[in-house]
């Protein structure tokens, strides 16, 4: 009977890959994009990171005892950039994760209910689907960021029409319908987008804008009733500071 391990000639080098706990063969595994990689859904901490070009999650109810890893991604590699939002919306909770794939932004939406009875939390439902196909090779340029109620952003790059490429926003509805749009303010010198929202039809994007140094933030409407998204004028959030090239906006809360 033959073993599934075979050498074939003497001296063979036999490489496998392992996952350890809490490892990671990234040493920026909680870099790169500016939005949560670890978020507290009001009983539990929830975190993802990147290891071995595969998106992990796991999680903790004190921070220091860890669930095993679960991976949320289909193991083919180049998967990076994990972003995490956890939230309460109505009666149900919402854990939502974007990565940056090896064909486009990959978007898991896992629902989840709270029984108050056994103070037990029930996983609902769980998708993965593909939010985007940017058109570039370069998956390390997308930074893809998740906020709560479904809202999205990262960069686009289109070799192919110029100016295609920016930042842009994206909304799923309840119907598990994406909506979406460029910032008209943005080209390929706007980078690092970050994203916050509390609400289903109101969100903020700030951006770096890396050829003038400046730090814009964006509002973004959802239109109630056709789902449409609209922009109001960008703001420079960094004006007036005295500093030059500012760079990487992160969002605090929601």
């Amino acid at each position: 009977t033959q073993t599934p391990l075979v050498f074939r000639s003497s001296n063979d080098t036999i490489r496998a890959l392992y996952k350890a706990h809490l490892a990671t063969s990234d040493p920026v595994a909680l870099a790169n994009n500016n939005q949560t990689k670890v978020t507290w859904d009001g009983t539990k901490f929830q975190m993802v990171y990147e290891s071995a070009g595969d998106i992990w999650y796991t999680n903790s109810p004190d921070g220091n005892s860890w669930a095993p890893e679960i991976r949320l991604s289909d193991g083919s590699a180049r998967n990076f950039d994990p972003s995490i939002s956890c939230s309460s919306e109505g009666y149900t909770y919402f854990l939502r994760v974007v990565w940056a794939g090896p064909r486009g932004i990959l978007y898991r939406d896992s629902t989840y209910s709270f029984n108050s009875h056994t103070g037990s939390w029930s996983n609902i439902d769980a998708t993965v689907n593909y939010l985007s196909t940017p058109a570039t090779s370069s998956n390390r340029l997308w930074k893809p960021v998740v906020a709560p109620y479904g809202w999205v952003s990262y960069k686009m790059v289109d070799s192919l029409v110029p100016s295609y490429t920016g930042i842009y926003v994206q909304y799923r509805d309840g119907n598990g319908y994406w909506h979406g749009l460029q910032l008209s303010s943005t080209n390929a010198n706007s980078r690092s987008p970050a994203i916050s929202s509390n609400e289903a039809t109101y969100c903020f994007a700030a951006y770096e804008q890396s050829d003038s140094g400046a730090i814009m933030v964006d509002s973004i409407r959802c239109d109630a009733g056709t789902n449409d998204l609209t922009a109001a004028a960008p703001i420079n959030i960094s004006a007036g500071s005295g500093l030059v090239n500012n760079m990487l906006p992160s969002f605090c809360g929601s």
